[in-house]
């Protein structure tokens, strides 16, 4: 039994951000309510919807939920903090209901510049081949296989790239515009969304590639001369760009344990801090602050 075209859920085109990065599509049912989405960020999430002006309740893949309530025209009355610029077309890049999946990062430190631009430079060409790979390969994220590129890469290292999931680039598809290079200075950070690339593996291979330490939840430290002043430089920023309840800005280290991703900006014993959970888009607010670090030469500490 076939249901009718009414009853069917309506595919909507693909969700493009203001940079024009491909975010995702959403499944709709008669009454425009979403039932389905899929995104490179939030991987997938489905939504129990009530009645016009009810809660409507979202659960991605992990289980993670989040809400919003719309009135009588169909208007969101109380999104998520994390999830308001989206929902009013403002600046920037896309944004995901708050809970759902956060960045996975690949933060390295090299000695020099020269050799973070080696680094960042091989990341590229990776990138570059994973996605000739997913574009030719018939199957290419097969569960049986180890894709080719990272076998390649392993073997170029001297790292075999083992068949496992904590091994595995987990982002499907549109890897060309999700996947993220970014060196800052002697940094370099990789990352696709929420999916894990490389796990421990592709950090080994970046230590053999010159990196001196690796990290995937990178804490950084910056000597300037104003540390306060500097930090709240960066945290308007942050407020600019509408991350205003997405961080936290210190004096002390008390939070510093329970941070995902930390920026310190010291001079002598004066400390400032900006701090970032995984809870909301934190971790979104962090990666929207590296561009920012350019030239001040950050530190990778503790990894």
């Amino acid at each position: 039994m076939h249901a009718s075209a009414a009853e069917r859920p309506r595919y909507r085109g693909p969700v493009v951000d203001a940079r024009g990065n491909l975010a995702g599509r959403r499944e709709a049912d008669m009454l425009d309510c979403t039932l389905r989405m899929v995104s490179v960020d939030a991987c997938e999430s489905r939504a129990m919807v009530a009645v016009i002006v009810a809660p409507v309740a979202t659960s991605d893949d992990r289980c993670a939920r989040s809400g919003f309530t719309i009135d009588v025209a169909r208007r969101c009355k109380s999104p998520p903090p994390a999830a308001r610029r989206d929902l009013t077309h403002g600046r920037g890049t896309s944004r995901r209901l708050g809970g759902m999946s956060h960045v996975v990062m690949q933060a390295a430190a090299c000695g020099t510049v020269a050799a973070a631009l080696r680094l960042e430079t091989e990341l590229l060409a990776l990138k570059a081949a994973y996605v000739r790979h997913e574009g030719e390969a018939e199957n290419p994220w097969a569960d049986d296989a180890v894709p080719t590129p990272l076998v390649a890469f392993g073997e170029q290292h001297g790292v075999p790239w083992y068949r496992s999931r904590e091994t595995r680039f987990l982002l499907k598809g549109m890897f060309d515009e999700e996947a993220r290079v970014l060196r800052v200075d002697r940094l370099v950070f990789f990352w696709g969304g929420g999916f894990d690339l490389g796990g421990p593996w592709l950090r080994t291979i970046l230590g053999k590639l010159g990196a001196t330490s690796c990290s995937p939840a990178p804490r950084l430290s910056i000597d300037c001369d104003d540390p306060r002043a500097r930090a709240q430089e960066l945290a308007q920023f942050l407020v600019d760009e509408d991350y205003e309840d997405q961080f936290t800005l210190a004096s002390d280290d008390a939070g510093l344990a329970c941070s995902q991703f930390a920026i310190v900006l010291q001079r002598g014993d004066e400390r400032r801090y900006l701090l970032f959970d995984d809870s909301g888009v934190q971790d979104w607010a962090f990666v929207s602050l590296l561009p920012q670090l350019v030239g001040e030469d950050p530190a990778l500490v503790g990894a």
